[in-house]
């Protein structure tokens, strides 16, 4: 599984096994925008207040499953969705799934 990090933004291209996607630092919104054209993208997401590293290892461990309940289905080719927003910031890590190969897609964080 693979790790994409960046401060405030992410990229990745995920297929049907799940990789980690998150923050190194602490954000109070974070939007997820599926830039693929027909391609679903699952997310999952997780939140530590102590460090990314932690949000992380979460995520690592509890994989985003297609077709699992816990899992947020971000439309193909739309608008950023919200995925977090809390008044008290944390460091946010997403499970991402795509419903194919190559689905592409961009995590945003807002302090």
């Amino acid at each position: 599984m693979a790790d994409n990090n960046g401060a405030r933004v992410t990229h990745g291209s995920v297929g049907t096994t799940a990789e980690t996607s998150y923050l190194t630092e602490k954000a109070t919104k974070v939007t997820v925008q599926n830039k693929h054209a027909t391609q679903s993208l699952g997310v999952r997401v997780f939140t530590s207040n102590s460090s990314a590293a932690a949000a992380a290892a979460l995520a690592d461990a509890t994989d985003a499953v297609e077709g699992a309940d816990e899992v947020r289905y971000i439309k193909p080719g739309g608008e950023p969705e919200v995925v977090f927003e809390s008044r008290r910031p944390a460091y946010v890590a997403l499970s991402v799934v795509g419903s194919g190969a190559a689905t592409t897609y961009e995590v945003v964080g807002t302090a």
